[in-house]
């Protein structure tokens, strides 16, 4: 998908005009808040004070003038903690101050450029890059996308070093002196004592206060998308399927579910299983064969997309085709809800190590990786950059309720779902429900089945065939390796990152050429691979 970059969110700022400024009708011109229906734009201001962004709360109604008074105030920590998809644009015509915050949701993404006294910020990464005069690459953050690492942890940089991106719930502050701060608003002790209370002894009382937060989350979410067309996202596993049946018995809105399948990944959804789920709760299915979306698979999009970031993979191929068919090409905007955070949420009760280690964990894992799989695709030089201590140093933990791992691959899609119209929703997401999960009983616990065991708890939601081992989509994932094989022995030759001796494109060309099994078997290295592609594609195009 080629970004139509005038959708986006945008301000072009000199320094001069930010401290100069007497009126905010100087301001006004250079900020740019596309219009939509949902999420909700606003754009509020007087003499002093410019308020605007987008918000879509999922608490009680908050109104413009809310947002207005709330950020004249400073009560940006409030803001941080409400449960809401949103960013806002503050500036102060009289401290010359801009303030931008993005919510602990992470919905909206933030990329921001302070270069030659000018602030570029917009919600399209590609859009900062094309009002760059110069471009570095940040070869450690180049190396560690392979790794897919930035679905684990926010950080700060990207790719380039010009180019930075605000984390989740974090405040931007650019002052009258230029000065840039960011301040992360959570505090973990604080997110922690919200579902510090003993855990829940009995199976049943935990069960009966599940059910009554998650009627009072999914009313919330209906609430919110009155006079929004919306549908849900169902797979045969459980957390879409949990979504929908509540979805079911608490409206009675029409709204149709849409299925993603392919006959290669039965194992990871099965159209069967969801019809019998389907069945057995009177819901309409409509099934979108996903089966030749897997990555490269679109030629021309790739030849187009100079300006794209990560143009394709195998989410992106398969999320972009299912979402134009579900807002009918982008002519109509759509909620879609989702089970994005089930996982998460059946494994909250672990979730202190990851609000208090989450970068500490992820060098931990990297270093692992470093002398097994990851060195099939880095060379040792690659990886001394990647583990250099100097670098990991001084990235922060982002303390937020919600999972990062959500929060961070919904940016990473943010333009699909921006372009098409259509908003996810994640209700199991939602820290109200995390709470309470955070509680489950001591019998409950298991890193490995307390999923399992906790739905067959549920057995009016869901069907017996429901209770199956999940597979993943690694035989369509792995197409690529097959049938765009010339397309991947092509970028890998004339490979960047390889010319500077970071990753070992002449080995993996080999291994291509003779189809060492090991490209197929093991999924870290090839979604490793894929990565590189990706990343190879985009850098090949670029100006650096």
């Amino acid at each position: 998908m080629t970004q139509e970059l005038n959708n986006y969110l945008f301000l072009n700022l000199s320094k001069d005009l930010l401290i100069t400024a007497k009126s905010t009708s100087q301001i006004i011109p250079h900020i740019k808040i596309p219009n939509r229906q949902f999420p909700r734009p606003f754009f509020v201001y007087d003499d002093k004070f410019i308020c605007a962004g987008y918000f879509l709360s999922f608490e009680e109604e908050i109104l413009n003038d809310q947002i207005f008074e709330m950020c004249i105030n400073g009560r940006w920590k409030e803001l941080a903690n409400k449960i809401a998809d949103f960013i806002i644009i503050f500036i102060d015509c009289t401290s010359h101050k801009l303030n931008i915050l993005t919510s602990h949701s992470g919905k909206f993404p933030c990329f921001y450029s302070i270069e030659n006294n000018q602030i570029i910020i917009s919600t399209s990464f590609h859009l900062v890059d094309e009002n760059l005069k110069n471009r570095t690459l940040d070869i450690g953050e180049a190396v560690e996308l392979l790794t897919w690492s930035q679905a684990v942890y926010p950080r700060e940089e990207t790719l380039y070093k010009q180019i930075r991106q605000l984390p989740l719930a974090t405040l931007l502050t650019i002052d009258n002196n230029f000065a840039v701060t960011t301040e992360p608003l959570l505090v973990i002790e604080e997110i922690l004592e919200n579902g510090r209370s003993s855990l829940f002894l009995d199976e049943k009382d935990f069960i009966d206060e599940f059910v009554r937060t998650i009627k009072v989350v999914m009313n919330n979410y209906l609430k919110t998308i009155e006079g929004v067309e919306f549908s849900t996202d169902l797979s045969s596993g459980f957390d879409s399927s949990l979504v929908t049946y509540w979805l079911q018995k608490l409206t009675h809105r029409h709204f149709s579910c849409h299925s993603m399948f392919s006959p290669l990944i039965y194992e990871d959804s099965d159209p069967e299983i969801i019809n019998k789920f389907s069945k057995m709760h009177g819901l309409k299915t409509k099934f979108i064969d996903i089966t030749e979306q897997y990555p490269f698979t679109n030629l021309d999009k790739i030849n187009n997309a100079k300006h794209d970031f990560y143009v394709t993979d195998y989410a992106l191929e398969k999320v972009s085709h299912a979402l134009n068919y579900i807002s009918d090409s982008g002519k109509k905007e759509v909620a879609l809800f989702t089970g994005h955070g089930g996982d998460e949420l059946f494994y909250s009760f672990a979730l202190e190590n990851t609000l208090r280690f989450g970068v500490q964990q992820t060098y931990f894992d990297l270093s692992d990786y470093s002398k097994t799989w990851l060195s099939s695709v880095l060379t040792t030089k690659g990886i001394e950059i990647l583990m250099d201590k100097k670098r990991f140093l001084p990235k922060r933990n982002y303390p937020s309720p919600s999972a990062y791992s959500v929060s961070v691959l919904g940016q990473m899609y943010f333009p699909l779902f921006w372009e098409s119209g259509v908003w996810p929703l994640t209700p199991l997401d939602d820290p109200r429900l995390i709470n309470v999960f955070r509680r489950m009983p001591k019998s409950l616990q298991s890193k490995k089945n307390a999923k399992l065991k906790l739905c067959s708890l549920m057995q009016d939601v869901f069907v017996k065939e429901q209770f199956v081992p999940k597979g993943g989509p690694d035989k369509l994932r792995h197409r690529f390796l097959i049938e765009k094989k010339d397309l991947v022995i092509t970028v890998l030759k004339k490979s960047i990152l390889g010319n500077l001796g970071l990753v070992r494109n002449l080995e993996l060309i080999e291994k291509l050429e003779r189809k060492d099994s090991t490209l197929f078997t093991d999924l870290a290295i090839s979604i490793s691979l894929q990565a590189l592609i990706q990343l190879e594609i985009f850098l090949q195009k670029s100006d650096l």
